[in-house]
């Protein structure tokens, strides 16, 4: 639609029935930024224990902007962000609650085309990540430096060829690390990972 929404923090608040968790801004043309979506913190009364899935997706100049999400124990399938047009941000507050982790995350997808912008800017508190996936010609960042993900087994951003920025420091196992052609800046932790540089990289 062509009109901003605004979703209050206490929509979500008790979210222990909460599994899926779809967003998807666009309308009124390509730029035309004019369906911006914000929703408010997930969890925060009573957390998102059983969350399995979630997917935002940008288009059209709109932004999307989550607020913090609490997901206690989760054991999450997938999360997923596409900041598909030019001037499209998706924003993530703080991603689980440090005393309380998400347990796990099977796979974090994130693309950006050129002059979009996927940004993890919140800390990521999930304790094990299967594979981090970032494609796409624009920017995305997931480098809070206090995250605490101590398992994270892939990342690949081989298809990158924008701005990628990402900060791992407090991994305590190898990563298996693949870059793209763009701008790369990776923070390791301390497993010893094995970075490959994509030509032209």
């Amino acid at each position: 639609s062509d009109s901003h929404i605004t979703f209050g923090a206490a929509t979500m608040a008790t979210a222990d029935l909460l599994e899926t968790v779809t967003v998807s801004a666009g309308g009124g043309g390509v730029t035309a930024d004019d369906s911006d979506i914000t929703v408010g913190a997930i969890g925060a009364t009573v957390a998102a224990g059983v969350l399995a899935n979630m997917t935002i997706t940008a288009a059209d100049g709109a932004d999307v902007t989550m607020g913090a999400i609490d997901a206690e124990g989760a054991s999450m399938t997938k999360l997923e962000a596409n900041a598909n047009t030019t001037g499209s941000v998706i924003t993530f507050g703080t991603i689980g609650v440090s005393t309380t982790q998400i347990t796990s995350i099977g796979e974090i997808n994130l693309s950006a085309v050129s002059g979009a912008t996927v940004d993890l800017e919140g800390h990521v508190y999930a304790t094990t990540i299967g594979t981090i996936t970032a494609s796409g010609a624009g920017t995305i960042n997931m480098d809070a430096t206090t995250s605490v993900i101590t398992t994270i087994e892939q990342y690949n951003a081989a298809s990158t060829s924008g701005t990628t920025n990402v900060d791992f420091t407090s991994a305590t196992v190898a990563i298996t690390a693949s870059l793209g052609t763009g701008t790369n800046s990776y923070v390791a932790g301390v497993g010893g990972d094995v970075v490959t540089l994509t030509s032209g990289s």
